[in-house]
């Protein structure tokens, strides 16, 4: 493996790259000008022939065409005659005469039929010549054969200046090429020979560049590796002895720049990845520079480094395709919502010494603890104000009623203080529950856990809820397959939450209708089951019943009594025993309300509510 290592590093060196490269032009010029020389060549051989061919014809036509003479006579003459141009030379050139139609009169061989573009062209009274034309079963003498031609043929004209005659001459292109062939070889033999000197002479000049160069990329390499206390002796005064003095001149610099760089870089990035903010960076090109992990951890983003610029901007909000962007706005802060989390985001723009822009910095600051506070806030104020000011305005109005003179009529001032008691126990009932919520968030409650049964507490509710049923026209079923159950709980808090969901049962489900009870007692924990058919709730509903003043039909809702902050009691009265109420329900087909509560033998462990 090391000497094919070894290998593989002096092929892919300079000095095999530069004799390659001259290797590559020689070869390059040789081969150019070869070919220039064999087709020049061969331009030449067509040139010549086409010129004595010419010759021929003119010869033929002047001394063997004539009117009166018969194809024989021609054909006697041409092939027998002393005088004739091709008399001597029927093994070489074929020599055909055919009339103006182009059918055959005078043939040395025994094809009667001629198709050759050159004697088209006659026909149509143009001189026409083609060379190298390969014919198979073209006949000189008593040989048949596939031989490469050069055809000439020329029109004859009678005294009126109409084609009488065609003269078509091929001479057969094989001495010709037989030359061609040899001049090849020449050429080949002369890019050997050049190549073989290129190599030599490539080598030797190679070496004399590649020598210093081979000093400097091992001392480059060392210096790569973190060596930097490198020095390497000037041998010349020429470019390559002035590159390896000021090489040694910038090895010294550099040690001592990227000793301090480094040095910074290592404080810097230590503070960066250890705060609690998210940073971006990126330069005038879109390119991210740096962003620590909480960066990634806030947006989501698990290979922020292959998102694009833009990407990341749509992904918190910002409006901007080009860091330039960020050039003409003032430094500000916004808040933008990502994947159910509030993040602040403030940028600002960096820019080298000479004052031109190189990039922008987004800081991310997660506040999403601090906006849900706010936010529940706000809402808490506008909700108990909402509430409170309702009763207000209807005891204001009444009071004024009365005052202006309605207190004559007993029985209108009866309706009225009524009215005006029935709102005060309302805006009563109201503060009892917002005050016992207060208790629950300071964990001011105070619960008085002991053995229970739970058949006997949800007995207890339904009688309590039984007239409230019958006036409906409701029948609540309760059919335990045991008498006893045993809870550790508050049984008053218990009550409590089991008449908030019952009472819930019978407010929302309609007259003549069935609340079912039904208890599961597999597991760590009991599981109450209360099922009505009431007009259920919608499933983006279901999760938010438990928050404070939430109503999935407010008005609705608010026309049944109540405060809007029964399930939220009743949920921190099951967190604090260690239970859990949840909701299933579809709209419109009624809702089951789960209550869970801990088997005594696994109660005060702590844990998950939910059975394993």
């Amino acid at each position: 493996m090391e000497k094919i290592s070894r290998f593989r590093t002096i092929f892919r060196g300079i000095r095999v790259r530069l004799v390659a490269l001259y290797m590559a032009l020689v070869f390059i010029v040789m081969i150019v000008s070869g070919t220039f020389i064999y087709v020049r060549i061969k331009n030449m051989e067509a040139v010549k022939v086409r010129r004595d061919l010419s010759r021929m014809a003119s010869l033929i036509d002047d001394q063997f065409l004539t009117s009166s003479a018969t194809p024989d006579d021609i054909s006697n003459r041409l092939y027998n005659s002393p005088a004739s141009p091709i008399a001597n030379r029927r093994n070489d050139i074929i020599c055909v005469i055919l009339d103006s139609e182009g059918n055959v009169l005078v043939s040395a061989g025994e094809n009667d039929s001629y198709k050759d573009s050159v004697i088209i062209a006659a026909i149509n009274r143009n001189e026409s010549f083609e060379p190298w034309v390969k014919v198979v079963g073209r006949t000189t003498g008593d040989n048949t054969m596939v031989k490469t031609w050069l055809n000439y043929a020329v029109p004859s004209y009678d005294l009126d200046g109409k084609v009488e005659y065609i003269i078509f001459l091929s001479m057969d292109a094989s001495d010709l090429l037989t030359n061609l062939d040899s001049v090849t070889n020449i050429i080949i033999l002369a890019v050997a020979i050049a190549m073989v000197l290129a190599v030599i002479l490539g080598v030797l000049f190679a070496s004399t560049l590649t020598g210093p160069i081979s000093s400097l990329t091992k001392t480059a390499r060392e210096m790569a590796m973190g060596n930097l206390d490198q020095q390497i002796a000037v041998k010349s005064d020429d470019e390559i002895g002035q590159l390896t003095d000021n090489f040694n001149n910038l090895a010294e610099s550099l040690s001592k720049t990227i000793a301090d760089m480094n040095s910074e870089k290592n404080r810097i990035e230590i503070i960066l990845n250890n705060m609690t903010d998210g940073v971006l960076a990126y330069d005038r090109d879109n390119k991210l520079v740096h962003a620590n992990y909480a960066s990634s951890e806030m947006l989501d983003i698990a290979d922020i480094e292959r998102k694009s610029f833009e990407d990341v901007m749509e992904i918190i909000g910002v409006s901007a395709t080009n860091c330039m962007d960020f050039a003409n706005r003032e430094n500000e802060d916004s808040i933008v919502e990502i994947a159910d989390k509030y993040i602040s985001i403030s940028y600002s723009i960096y820019s080298n010494t000479a004052g031109i822009i190189e990039g922008v910095v987004l800081v991310l600051q997660d506040v999403t603890k601090h906006t849900k506070l706010d936010n529940m806030r706000r809402e808490f104020v506008a909700n108990v104000s909402h509430e409170i000011r309702t009763p207000l305005t209807t005891i204001k109005s009444y009071t004024e009623t009365l005052l202006e003179g309605a207190s004559d009529d007993k029985e209108t001032m009866r309706t009225f203080l009524e009215t005006i008691d029935s709102e005060t126990d309302r805006m009563t009932l109201l503060t009892t529950d917002l005050l016992e919520l207060s208790r629950f968030d300071n964990k001011q409650y105070n619960m008085q856990f002991e053995e229970h049964n739970l058949i006997s507490l949800i007995n207890n509710s339904i009688r309590q809820n039984t007239v409230l049923a019958e006036n409906k026209k409701q029948n609540i079923v309760f059919e335990p397959e045991q008498s006893n159950l045993p809870v550790i709980c508050d049984s008053s808090r218990i009550n409590q939450v089991i008449n908030n969901v019952l009472s819930n049962s019978i407010k929302y489900s309609g007259e003549n209708s069935k609340i079912t009870i039904t208890i599961n007692t597999a597991g760590r924990s009991y599981k109450v089951f209360m099922q009505d058919e009431g007009m259920g709730i919608p499933k983006e509903d279901l999760q938010r019943i438990f928050e404070r003043f939430y109503r999935v039909d407010k008005a609705r809702s608010r026309a049944m009594g109540g405060t809007g902050l029964g399930l939220a009691i009743a949920k921190e009265i099951m967190d604090a025993h260690e239970g859990k109420i949840s909701a299933i329900s579809n709209a419109g087909k009624g809702t089951t309300m789960v209550l869970r509560f801990k088997k005594p033998e696994y109660f005060g462990g702590g844990g998950s509510n939910e059975d394993e």
